[in-house]
Parts: structure tokens; C-alpha cells; sequence
């Protein structure tokens, strides 16, 4: 499961990154509810904590806590794109 969520926050990502070159707006409002499905995908992670040794928990806690801030970096920089797209647009 954590290299499924690994593997999903970085594909969402990585479109957030191509969003910025196409300037979609429906594009970067896509990235924004994808990554706010990761949040299943970590908390079954997390569930998972509870059955590993000391260790393992650490190591996994913070992979787990790095694969959010990604997907909160992607949201970010998606409302960055929405807001600059839409002071650009003349028509708003």
C-alpha cells in the first residue's frame, strides 16, 4: 500500500507540473480533489503502524508524512495555477 500511495503522489505531481505548461483550469481542479483522495490511501497506511515494531513505525511514519506534504505541495501549487489563470483571464 505505501508504494501504491508513493507511486499515485508522485503521478499527481508530476500532472500538477504539466498543468502549469497547458494552463487548465479544470486540469489543476482534477490534481486538486486527486490529491484529496490520497487521504484514504495514507490512512490505511497508517492502520497499518500499528502492527510494526518501533523501528518500522518510524521509518514508515515519516515516508507516510512526506507523501502528504507532497500531495498538499500539489494542491498548493494547483490553486497557485487557478488563481493565476484567472487574474490573467480578461473576461474576470
Amino acid at each position: 500500500r505505501l508504494t501504491k500511495t508513493g507511486e499515485r503522489v508522485l503521478q499527481i505531481f508530476n500532472t500538477v507540473v504539466q498543468e502549469i505548461y497547458s494552463g487548465s483550469i479544470s486540469g489543476a481542479n482534477n490534481i486538486i480533489d486527486e490529491a484529496a483522495s490520497l487521504e484514504t490511501l495514507l490512512h490505511s497506511v497508517s492502520e497499518m503502524i500499528g502492527k510494526m515494531n518501533a523501528d518500522e513505525t518510524v521509518a514508515v511514519t515519516q515516508i507516510v508524512q512526506s507523501i502528504h506534504r507532497i500531495g498538499e505541495y500539489s494542491i498548493d501549487i494547483a490553486e497557485i495555477l487557478i488563481n493565476k489563470l484567472v487574474a490573467d483571464d480578461p473576461l474576470c
